[in-house]
């Protein structure tokens, strides 16, 4: 399950983050903040929202990471990634993100996942309606102020994505 809640939510969203769960009978449950937050038809901006999704993926085996980014005088350190990541491309179909963007190095990031798994998408956002700081990501009943949340999935049905452009590039 993904939920994207509108900054105004922050103060609630943990115990928003248990009832989630609670009511779905459990599951992985990733979730940010967002400025703009779309639900159904509509797009709220700047105002209170809430907007779960939740996918059924039969036959696949979801392995939910965790990543820290830091500098380190060697470049960009990324933790978190699980020990067979490369091992196991064959049988990845996507990996899913949601990142704190004042944290997380994105682009750093999705270069090491291009590394480890070529030609595997990766599908997410950042999270946003923050300032440094005040941005937030949720695993499951975790609040998460930096880096990276996320699932890879492994096994199942295929994984396709399409993007949508929702102004100019």
């Amino acid at each position: 399950t993904f939920a994207f809640v509108s900054p105004h939510h922050a103060r609630n969203f943990p115990s928003m983050a248990s009832s989630i769960r609670e009511r779905l009978g459990g599951g992985l449950l990733l979730a940010c903040t967002g400025e703009t937050v779309i639900g159904g038809s509509r797009e709220h901006e700047d105002c209170p929202a809430f907007s779960p999704w939740r996918g059924v993926l039969p036959g696949a085996d979801l392995v939910p990471l965790q990543l820290e980014v830091e500098e380190t005088p060697d470049g960009i350190m990324c933790s978190g990634l699980p020990d067979d990541l490369g091992t196991r491309a064959a049988d990845t179909r996507a990996v899913l993100l949601l990142s704190e963007p004042f944290s997380s190095v994105p682009q750093s990031v999705l270069d090491l996942l291009a590394d480890e798994l070529p030609n595997v998408p990766v599908i997410g956002g950042q999270a946003s309606g923050g300032n440094p700081g005040e941005n937030r990501l949720f695993m499951n009943d975790r609040e998460i102020d930096r880096g990276a949340i996320g699932v890879v999935i492994r096994g199942g049905p295929q994984v396709r994505s399409v993007v949508s452009q929702g102004c100019r590039p």
